[in-house]
């Protein structure tokens, strides 16, 4: 029987799928900022970590499976290999720049290496002629967070043009959301929390270092914890995805989608920017019934209304197949070439 145990105890240490993750976990320092300079121990297994204005965004020590930064130290996606969004923009300075908004299918979260990312694609296909883009796009972000990001970077980089590609995760909450809400407020209050408590286990700490103990935690509580990058933390009780939660939307909700997007025109307008729209590419039908129905057709209706906003709508261009995308939205390393290259030929035509 002690064998066994030994055995067993030995086993389970090398059953934990990922022991630097959940180090990573158990050892975030709530006390300080990872944006800081103040010198303290930073993770870079984790993608995602708290922001204070926007939740959460991107880990700027995360390495990738090359041990690269894929990120700036500001929290960006990285288009090229600078490491700084503030160096870069100066580095830009004479040159026609552009940033593109959106949420997971803009920061490309799935591609391993950054320079695969359609942004930063489409910034290596630009670059002789003379053009600068800077990724914006975060996984799960919502307008709201989207536009806290434009909002505090755009009059920094003065961008030429705004590549909005951004609409499925206004639903998605929905979908999510604690299915017994019959109500979603428009700041989605009363079904998200901090990201934040996903790093709030002072109280089992002690047994990470305990292996059969932390293997029993890990599948019966911190497997589920820290699911699509400790995303679906957010949901409060817990993530409770029903598609009849998109019964709850309403007259009110899809108003202020639209006010949001009036919100980033009017920004863009105020910055002397262009806007170049596309709706978000989703194939997975309940989403996209009602982007194509309750939604693109308005804003369509809306960008008309912007002399410095084009509308581009691409569903009859680019086909679902598992050539270009990895799921039902996100681009493979293929679909983010074709992607660029024909955002490349609309920007060419359009815009330079």
């Amino acid at each position: 029987i002690i064998v066994l145990i030994v055995i067993l105890i030995i086993a389970s240490y090398y059953l934990i799928p990922d022991k630097k993750l959940l180090n990573s976990i158990f050892s975030y320092d709530l006390k300080n900022s990872i944006y800081s300079n103040k010198k303290f121990p930073k993770t870079n297994k984790l993608t995602f970590i708290p922001h204070p204005l926007t939740n959460w965004s991107l880990n700027p020590y995360y390495l990738n499976s090359k041990k690269e930064k894929v990120h700036t130290k500001e929290g960006f996606r990285k288009t090229s290999d600078i490491d700084s969004i503030i160096e870069l923009n100066k580095k830009s300075h004479g040159k026609f720049k552009i940033i593109c908004v959106g949420s997971s299918s803009t920061q490309c979260q799935e591609m391993d290496d950054y320079r695969d990312t359609w942004p930063a694609m489409l910034n290596k296909k630009l670059n002789k002629n003379n053009c600068q883009i800077f990724n914006f796009g975060v996984g799960a972000w919502t307008i709201n967070q989207s536009l806290i990001r434009f909002i505090n970077w755009s009059s920094i980089i003065k961008p030429n043009l705004v590549i909005f590609y951004q609409a499925k995760n206004e639903l998605t909450p929905f979908y999510q959301g604690n299915q017994k809400e019959k109500y979603i407020y428009n700041d989605f209050q009363n079904i998200i929390g901090q990201y934040s408590l996903i790093f709030e286990l002072k109280k089992i700490k002690f047994f990470l270092k305990l292996p059969l103990i932390n293997l029993i935690i890990y599948h019966f509580f911190l497997r589920k914890k820290i699911n699509q990058f400790g995303l679906l933390n957010i949901y409060k009780p817990f993530p409770d995805a029903d598609f009849n939660g998109f019964k709850r939307i309403e007259k009110s909700n899809l108003e202020s989608i639209f006010f949001k997007i009036r919100t980033f025109f009017k920004i863009c307008e105020l910055l002397n920017s262009k806007v170049l729209y596309i709706p978000e590419l989703v194939f997975d039908n309940e989403y996209s019934n009602i982007l194509k129905k309750e939604i693109f057709p308005k804003v369509k209706i809306i960008t008309e209304e912007y002399k410095n906003v084009e509308y581009c709508d691409l569903y009859n261009v680019i086909n679902y197949d598992k050539e270009k995308f990895i799921d039902k939205m996100h681009f493979s390393k293929n679909g983010s070439d074709v992607f660029s290259e024909l955002l490349k030929n609309i920007i060419l035509k359009k815009f330079l």
